[in-house]
């Protein structure tokens, strides 16, 4: 189409590439992903990442650069009104974010073992230095209470284009195998 052709109040537009000097964005991981068992859960390692703790409570996969992880916690034995989007903000706590900002939770398919689970993004920054990720709570109610677990993929803000396809799916994969994973044996226990 020529430019005397274009009807009025459109115009012509040619599309932008790409500067060669831009960085590279994080990619899914080509090589091996490795199956982990740990104490209390089952987890997906990416080559080159580490395990950061493996406790009864919570476990972390720490990226080669440091500049991105993710997480699962959880608790049991909680309060029916207990809800998502405060107890991720509580946990999330405990990593000392800076201005932390959690977005709208949305509804979303929970991991096996819970019943439901919410979707929020979050905003923080540790040092000053922008972070952000996608956080996601899961919920399995009983009678007279509820197990929560938090599912995390977060990482530095400038890296998180690369790593929102495919870090929230091996946060996912975190499974609890034992069930004394966030205190259930000892709820199980009382009732």
């Amino acid at each position: 189409m020529q430019p005397d052709q274009i009807p009025n109040g459109m115009y012509l537009v040619t599309p932008v590439k790409k500067a060669a000097t831009e960085k590279k964005q994080q990619e899914a991981p080509e090589k091996k992903l490795q199956v982990m068992r740990g104490h209390y859960f089952t987890y997906v390692l990416p080559e080159g990442w580490k395990l950061g703790e493996d406790g009864q409570y919570a476990l972390s996969v720490i990226a080669p650069d440091q500049k991105a992880f993710t997480l699962m916690v959880g608790n049991s034995g909680l309060f029916p009104n207990y809800t998502p989007g405060q107890f991720v903000y509580d946990k999330l706590m405990a990593i000392r974010p800076e201005d932390l900002q959690i977005g709208q939770g949305t509804a979303c398919d929970p991991i096996a073992g819970f019943q439901s689970a919410y979707s929020f993004p979050v905003h923080y920054r540790i040092g000053g230095v922008p972070c952000q990720g996608q956080v996601k709570c899961h919920i399995a109610p009983y009678y007279g209470g509820q197990t929560m677990a938090m599912t995390a993929a977060l990482s530095d803000a400038t890296q998180w284009p690369g790593y929102r396809t495919w870090l929230p799916l091996v946060a996912e994969q975190i499974a609890a195998h034992d069930g004394a994973a966030f205190g259930m044996r000892g709820v199980m226990q009382q009732n």
